[in-house]
């Protein structure tokens, strides 16, 4: 699992669309509609496509409100309408998946709200018996998301990542993202992180090679009280932040804060520490 690889490619696909999609208000003949299966939207939504899915008896359409700014869902059962729902931002993924290996599949929803740091939702749509519902949402905030098999087993699960620490401690750009795993067991997205300490621990040893980088070249350390956003310590305490995250996954997170006490000898080590703790309930 390269989460930093995956995740780099969200955040510049997110900035790309909130740009282009800037550019396009501003100067509405810059950009034009790009073909592709599903149905284009005017010439002043470029990005924002309608989607048309079909499953067995079942037909789901996307159409997107430039008035209110949101994908409307419609579903049909056997050509009749059965459900209409409706999305912040724009509906831009929408497959069926058998997550359990048991030959029923459940749909997943994927939505955008737009901009360049948030933010992406998945739905899990459940079809039985010609009715359809929506059991329960996954807020992502600016993660993407893989289906992947781990096991090899045909059970399926959803491989992502936490946020959780976008701007705590520096910049956007180089916070980490610790890694998340979801399966879907009685219609409901059930975190199952802990039972994949392997791809934990290899996005831990990725943090450790950064986290030398910075402790082996020295950074300045500051005041108890003074800003380290955007500083070589912000830096250091995002990965920190990060691996004890990770740890914390895999019921380990004791191992992040004897890292945290050996790498950050800083004035505000027992403040960094106290955050992590109580704001994130890393304990």
């Amino acid at each position: 699992m390269n989460i930093k690889n995956l995740f780099f490619r969200v955040w510049f696909s997110n900035i790309f669309i909130f740009i282009s999609f800037s550019i396009f208000l501003l100067f509405p003949n810059f950009l034009y509609p790009q073909s592709d299966s599903t149905t284009s939207l005017s010439d002043y939504y470029p990005l924002v496509k309608n989607i048309n899915f079909k499953y067995g008896d079942y037909l789901f359409k996307t159409i997107y409100d430039t008035s209110n700014w949101c994908s409307v869902l419609k579903v049909q059962y056997k050509n009749k309408i059965i459900k209409k729902e409706s999305f912040d931002g724009w509906v831009d993924t929408i497959n069926a998946f058998d997550f359990n290996g048991d030959g029923k599949k459940n749909l997943l929803i994927g939505s955008f709200t737009g901009g360049a740091h948030c933010c992406v939702m998945i739905f899990l749509g459940v079809m039985e018996n010609g009715d359809f519902k929506i059991p329960d949402t996954l807020f992502l905030g600016n993660a993407g998301f893989n289906i992947t098999d781990f096991e090899k087993d045909g059970k399926l699960e959803i491989e992502t990542a936490s946020d959780m620490f976008a701007y705590a401690f520096t910049n956007y750009a180089e916070t980490r993202f610790p890694p998340k795993v979801y399966r879907v067991k009685n219609k409901k997205f059930v975190n199952v992180t802990k039972e994949y300490p392997k791809q934990v621990k290899d996005y831990i040893e990725e943090l450790k090679a950064d986290l030398k980088e910075l402790t082996d070249i020295g950074f300045e350390c500051y005041g108890i009280n003074d800003d380290t956003f955007n500083t070589d310590a912000g830096s250091v305490k995002t990965i920190l932040a990060a691996i004890t995250a990770c740890y914390y996954s895999i019921g380990e997170v004791k191992k992040g804060y004897e890292l945290i006490d050996k790498s950050y000898k800083c004035p505000d080590k027992d403040k960094f520490v106290k955050i992590l703790k109580n704001e994130f309930r890393l304990k």
